[in-house]
């Protein structure tokens, strides 16, 4: 391993041989936003010495890094809340580039070493956002850049990030309503409201593909200006919709039949359902079908009051 490497320039940023990879994809933001050419790079593929010539041969790219690198990164725990979720890194990616956050300024104490105007304008640009860094990694990447444009020390920029979780966690306070999605068979629930929505909604979704998973269906009511009383009505009439389906499915090949049992005897029937945990209707299949399979004790029970039946009656 070569010694020189803690020397060159990169030491600026970390001095450690091997950048881990949170700081080689925050390189990565840096020099996408410097070029955009960059963005099209793939650094996943990319080692310390391709790096370190970008920066030898291009001084605005080692000015950059030492203006944006030369603090402390977040810590990592403050990224806890950040999962690999598209949605989610959308809705972070946006609410960065829109550059319409409104800054709490009841959060930072000292509002004397507040600046008026924490960022310069427009720092983060669409066209510098790499391609390939998705997910978790473009997410936390996105924010250590954002909030290396500020003019605010750590503290400042670590309740940067908590009002940018605060703005998260909003924004998805009524996702509960959809959790009815994740119970049983969730593929065969989403497909069913896919083709509800078709006929209900055709005009609307007819150019979007469909949804494949839980977070897929969530983004989808986001594009939609569907007020939360809308978006519950749906939810109510396709419950309805699907309920009707697994009824129609449970009783396919079954017949209603209505018939009054004795107290006595419906709490016997009763009894042998909790006892072998079984619904009554079962019980009832079980008895029926294992007597017309065997003909044993109906038979037995007409043997027993045949000669009964058959006795003359007293003279007396």
């Amino acid at each position: 391993m070569s010694q020189g490497y803690r020397n060159d320039e990169l030491s600026l940023f970390s001095t450690a041989y091997l950048i881990n990879r949170r700081k080689k994809n925050f390189i990565w933001i840096i020099f996408a936003q410097t070029f955009h050419s960059y963005s099209s790079i793939n650094f996943k593929n990319v080692d310390r010495d391709y790096i370190l010539n970008c920066l030898k041969s291009t001084p605005l790219l080692k000015f950059r890094l030492g203006y944006y690198g030369g603090h402390d990164l977040i810590p990592e725990y403050e990224y806890d809340w950040i999962t690999e979720s598209p949605r989610q890194s959308n809705f972070i990616q946006n609410t960065i580039l829109s550059n319409q956050i409104t800054f709490d300024f009841r959060i930072f104490p000292d509002t004397q070493n507040f600046p008026k105007d924490p960022f310069p304008n427009a720092p983060v640009k669409k066209l510098g956002i790499p391609h390939e860094l998705t997910g978790r990694d473009l997410s936390i990447a996105l924010i250590d850049f954002w909030v290396s444009c500020s003019f605010l020390d750590i503290t400042g920029r670590v309740k940067l990030v908590k009002q940018i979780r605060t703005l998260w966690e909003n924004y998805t306070q009524f996702d509960k309503q959809f959790d009815w999605f994740k119970k049983d068979d969730p593929e065969a629930r989403r497909h069913e409201f896919w083709k509800w929505l078709r006929m209900k909604e055709p005009l609307n979704i007819a150019h979007l593909p469909s949804f494949q998973n839980h977070d897929e269906l969530l983004s989808f009511f986001d594009q939609f200006n569907w007020n939360r009383l809308y978006q519950s009505d749906l939810m109510r009439r396709f419950k309805n919709t699907w309920n009707q389906q697994q009824l129609r499915a449970r009783t396919k090949g079954k017949k209603q039949c209505n018939f009054v049992l004795s107290v006595k005897t419906a709490a016997k029937l009763k009894n042998l359902a909790e006892k072998y945990d079984m619904d009554r209707n079962q019980i009832i299949e079980l008895l029926i079908n294992d007597e017309a399979e065997n003909e044993t004790y109906i038979r037995e029970r007409i043997s027993r009051r045949k000669p009964l039946l058959e006795l003359p009656e007293s003279t007396e």
